[in-house]
């Protein structure tokens, strides 16, 4: 079978691959998988194009602002202590980038029916082993291409075809490390999620790796607009230690790469001991970035024989049945559901990502102080966007929405259990939002206060956008919710959350404006405009349901 056929057949299996991979971290799309398994898979396909666009853009960035904060901190030490740390930094967050954003793109390749279809044609065993590497070649080829192409020539052209040869092998080494790392985590991670539905460890483990992919995503993404002053840093910790610290990075990756690549700057001060030490640790990695491709293809070779067994045989429990009240019972199902996929955890831990996003906004203000307009700012960026939890909340009940109706329950008391757990996700994202502002050195102690007053604007917003969203796709009823799939539904929650959580806020500044500074009146209107808020949900709330 010729390269040309292997690649059009490793495109089919890439996306049944992936097409499992979603499946399998959305719960909310396997209740729509038999009614409408085309419209998934065009969701599919466009949440991969625009996946793969975002992250083109993403890393296209990334190269250039690493090179630009080699140039912006003129006066920040040596401008070839400058470009090493820039280019080390370049890599080390395409590592974690190329890792993070593809763990669960990747899981997928190790089902034991990953490549059921191809073993039973007359394919020979080579064949199969090229073709599924192919299809994961498939996968990263977009990220891989733009790594290796768009920093290395940029490299080319301001420093030189040398310095653009070394950024070349850098580049490359990095892809391989990482898709080595992400290869041997996939399949650790797939044999442990999936061992046993009922396993404490499983469950253990897919709410570990649900935080690590938000916290990694979050480091990537928020480490880019502070590239320079990281480079500033690093520079004036080793400015500070002498050629010996210098030295010592040397040694770690993916600093031995950045330095190697900025001692072929002419007029480089790098002592000659840092430049063998570069060139030695280089070398080494080379070496592991080798061994690591071979392993992966091993291990990724594997799955043509029928993927990675992770069943075995499991000990009988006694069945204990426990009493709760209904509104409890729906809360535990709710949890139990939203523990069994990553994609479902990645809902519940949304609130933290948002989090961590808008700590830029608090910490660095103008004179060290944090202001009324970053507090509210920070408050209500991170309330706007806990709307699309609540609609992950919502679409867990995409496999058991059609048989409520059948049980002595009412819409109203579903929602109240999603409104609990909505609120305590709130609450959690506003307590550390009041950390932050305790630390950030507020002009007065008062703004404290904001987010604490806020806190009842949870259940506003819980029972009205989703009773609202229950009238608009069930008619009153507890009905499924695809957060992927319905756009409108998506922009809407947001819109009203945005309205409802910015009512009080913009009371607050309204009258802060008005008083010329008063935050004592101020923060009682606030105070007025969710209690009102609070009220009024309860009064429209019973208007939009039906049962």
């Amino acid at each position: 079978m010729n390269l040309g056929k292997k690649w059009q057949i490793a495109g089919a299996v890439s996306t049944e691959l992936r097409f499992q991979g979603y499946l399998d971290s959305n719960p909310m799309g396997l209740s729509r998988i038999k009614e409408n398994p085309e419209r998934i898979m065009r969701q599919m396909k466009s949440a991969n194009t625009m996946s793969g666009l975002v992250s083109a853009l993403f890393i296209s960035t990334l190269g250039i602002s690493s090179i630009a904060a080699a140039y912006i901190n003129l006066g920040s030490g040596p401008f070839h202590l400058r470009m090493a740390l820039s280019i080390s930094m370049f890599l080390g967050l395409t590592f974690i980038l190329m890792f993070f954003m593809n763990l669960m793109a990747t899981t997928g390749f190790f089902g034991a029916s990953a490549m059921r279809l191809l073993t039973i044609l007359p394919f020979s065993r080579s064949d199969l082993e090229n073709i599924i590497l192919l299809a994961f070649g498939r996968v990263f080829i977009a990220p891989a291409v733009i790594i290796n192409v768009v920093f290395p020539l940029i490299c080319f052209v301001l420093l030189g075809p040398l310095i653009g040869l070394v950024a070349l092998a850098g580049c490359l080494m990095t892809t391989s490390l990482s898709i080595g790392a992400l290869v041997k985590v996939s399949k650790w991670f797939y044999v442990k999620s999936h061992s046993s539905t009922n396993s404490k460890a499983s469950t253990i483990i897919r709410i570990a790796a649900g935080l690590g992919i938000v916290v990694g995503m979050f480091a990537a993404y928020s480490m880019t607009g502070f590239i320079p002053t990281i480079v500033q840093l690093l520079v004036q910790l080793s400015s500070s230690f002498g050629e010996i610290a210098v030295s010592m990075l040397a040694v770690v990756f993916p600093f031995s790469l950045g330095i190697l690549a900025a001692a072929l700057i002419p007029e480089t001060s790098f002592s000659s001991v840092t430049v063998a030490v570069a060139a030695i640790s280089s070398m080494i990695y080379a070496a592991l970035a080798y061994i690591t491709y071979l392993r992966s293809g091993k291990a990724l070779r594997s799955v043509a024989l029928g993927g990675v067994t992770t069943s075995g045989a499991e000990i009988r429990r006694d069945i204990s049945v426990d009493i709760l009240s209904p509104i409890s019972a729906i809360i535990r199902k709710d949890m139990k559901l939203a523990t069994r996929n990553l994609g479902s955890i990645m809902i519940i831990v949304m609130p933290l990502l948002m989090v961590f996003s808008v700590y830029p906004i608090v910490a660095f203000t103008s004179e060290g102080f944090l202001r009324s307009s970053s507090a509210l700012l920070g408050t209500g960026y991170i309330t706007t966007f806990t709307g699309i939890s609540l609609i992950g909340l919502l679409s867990l009940d995409s496999q058991g929405a059609s048989l409520h109706e059948g049980l002595p329950i009412d819409s109203r008391m579903i929602l109240s259990a999603k409104v609990r757990v909505f609120a305590v996700q709130y609450a959690l994202a506003m307590s550390v939002l009041v950390i932050w502002f305790a630390l950030a050195s507020p002009i007065t102690l008062l703004l404290v206060l904001l987010p604490i007053i806020q806190f009842p604007t949870a259940y506003a917003i819980g029972y009205l956008v989703a009773a609202t969203i229950y009238h608009i796709r069930g008619g009153g009823r507890v009905t499924a919710v695809n957060i992927i799939g319905d756009q409108a539904i998506v922009l809407l929650s947001m819109a009203l959350t945005a309205a409802i959580a910015g009512a009080p806020l913009g009371a607050y500044a309204l009258i802060l404006l008005a008083t010329r500074g008063n935050h004592l009146m101020a923060l009682g209107m606030q105070l007025a405009v969710v209690l009102l808020e609070f009220l009024f949900a309860r009064q429209i709330t019973p208007r939009l349901l039906k049962g």
